[in-house]
Parts: structure tokens; sequence; C-alpha cells
């Protein structure tokens, strides 16, 4: 009965659905009919029948008729139930909630996906004031953000360096103007994340709106994600020894110490 179960026939429309999706999760941005029907190796006509049921279980959306498709909110809920089963997320998502509570603050955790560092969960400010436009599936850049830093300083660079080259390649700089000079200078910067244990970035964005960001890990030890505080400067103090770089830095060490001590 064993060899039976592992040789059952599949349901084969699910599998070419599959592959679909995988093609978008591999061009990681928007993508034409024609784009993922070629990364699927499925005829455009066939790919395009496959879609118009992604596109009404909310899979997969497009902006305007006949324009790219991309991931669309049932996706974005799949990700997150995946991602609320595995402890370190599970712990994570309390963590958001004291620390927007006690800081006042709008608090992000985001993990690695196809576009880089996007927001899995959010969690506003107690005073439910906020100036910044961030909500579950917004990407970061990986130069300019405290949360993109924690991933330039601990995520696989095989990933994150042509994230940031495509960064800088770009006119005007990715989101907004930044200030790290080049390549080596932004090497220098996520050296220092690593040594200090967290990222800071004071009124980048929006003046008056600052951020810092920590690396949290799973119970292996691997690198899972950054939880980020973003709120009004009166709120975080981005100096090592501020409460709020206290506070962020106390919760990830009891996060990750909880994860490490699971596995054992």
């Amino acid at each position: 009965m064993g060899s039976e179960s592992r040789s059952a026939r599949g349901i084969q429309s699910i599998t070419v659905g599959g592959r679909l999706l995988q093609a978008l999760i591999d061009g990681a941005r928007p993508m034409t009919l024609r784009e993922i029907a070629d990364r699927a190796e499925i005829a455009p006509a066939q790919a395009h029948a496959y879609l118009v049921s992604h596109r009404r279980t909310g899979m997969v959306v497009q902006e305007f008729d006949s324009g790219p498709y991309l991931f669309g909110p049932f996706a974005l809920k799949l990700g997150l139930a995946r991602l609320r089963a595995l402890p370190v997320y599970g712990r994570a998502e309390a963590l958001l909630k004291s620390l927007s509570q006690e800081l006042n603050v709008m608090s992000v955790l985001a993990v690695w996906g196809p576009g880089g560092p996007s927001a899995v969960m959010v969690v506003q400010a107690s005073d439910k004031r906020s100036d910044l436009n961030i909500r579950m599936g917004t990407r970061f850049s990986v130069l300019n953000t405290a949360t993109g830093r924690i991933f330039g300083a601990h995520h696989d660079p095989a990933q994150v360096e042509p994230h940031v080259a495509a960064e800088f390649a770009r006119s005007p700089a990715a989101f907004y103007p930044t200030d790290v000079a080049g390549p080596e200078d932004f090497a220098q910067r996520v050296a220092e994340v690593r040594d200090q244990g967290f990222a800071s970035i004071r009124g980048a964005r929006v003046p008056g709106i600052d951020a810092i960001a920590a690396p949290i890990f799973d119970e292996d030890g691997q690198f899972a994600g950054a939880v980020t505080c973003i709120g009004h400067a009166e709120h975080i103090d981005t100096g090592p020894e501020g409460a709020a770089v206290r506070a962020l830095l106390g919760g990830a060490a009891r996060l990750n110490a909880a994860d490490a001590a699971s596995d054992t």
C-alpha cells in the first residue's frame, strides 16, 4: 500500500498551475502572459486559461486588463499561514505586538521574498498614528532602509548582491535618494550592522520618522528575517543605549533564545 501511495497519480492540472506560479516566483517581478508561459514551457493559450482560474481565486492579479500578472492577496495569505505555523514566526508576532504597545511605533516582520525584503506582518503603533504606507507585501530597499541593511548583513550574499547592484543601477536611486556612496561603502555599513547587532535609519524617507531593525534566527540558528520598529523620532532613540534599541534587541534575544531552546 505504501508503494501504491507513493506512485499514485496526481492531478495534472494542479501540477501545471504550480509551474505557472513557480515561473512568477522565479521572475521576481510582474510578468506578461508570454513571459510566464515561456518560463513554464507552456503554450500562451494554455497558460492564459490557468491564469484566469488563478485570478478567480485571488492567487494572481493584473493591475489592468492585458497588463502583467503578479501575486494576489490569496498568495500572501497562504505564505503568511505557512510562516505562522513555524515557531520562530509565531513568537515574532507576539514580539511585534509587545514592541508596538511599549514604544508606540509600527512594528514589522520582514522576510526575503522574490522581490527582496518584504513585510509579512505589520502591527500599527498603539495610538494608530502612522506616516508610512506599509502593509503586508511591502518591499524594502536593501540599500536605504534599516530592514534592508539587516538582510545585507545576514542574508545569503548570492541573493543580496544582485539586488544591491540593481538598486545602484537605477536612476533615480531605488525608492528615494541613497546616502550610500557605492558597493564598498555599503559593505562597510553592513559590517557595522553585524558588529552592533542592529541597523538604524534617521529620517531618510520621511522627515521625523526613524527606524531600527534587528535580525531573528530560527531554531537551527539560521537567519530568518528582520524585526523593525518605525515611528516618530520622539519615540525612537536610534542610539545603542536608547530605550527603543534596548527593547528591540532584548525582545529579539529572547525570541532567538526560545527558538534555540525548543530545538534541544
